[in-house]
């Protein structure tokens, strides 16, 4: 998986799903779907809003992206 780690969302302390699958290089639904499933970083519900932690995220990605693949 290749991140994509713009400085927008970098400094950001709170994702949307657009933000965190921009940042994943993966398609939008893919974080709904993974939500679903019990998989990929913690998120929140604000009000209406889905939103993930930058260090929820930042924790989730450290525990599965494979070193030998993030090179």
């Amino acid at each position: 998986m290749t991140l994509n780690h713009s400085t927008d969302s970098a400094a950001k302390p709170w994702l949307d799903a657009d933000d965190l699958a921009n940042e994943l290089g993966i398609p939008k639904r893919t974080i709904y779907k993974w939500r679903v499933e019990g998989k990929g970083p913690r998120g929140h519900k604000l009000g209406r809003h889905l939103r993930f932690s930058r260090e929820n995220v930042d924790a989730w990605l450290a525990e599965n992206i494979d070193p030998d693949d993030a090179a």
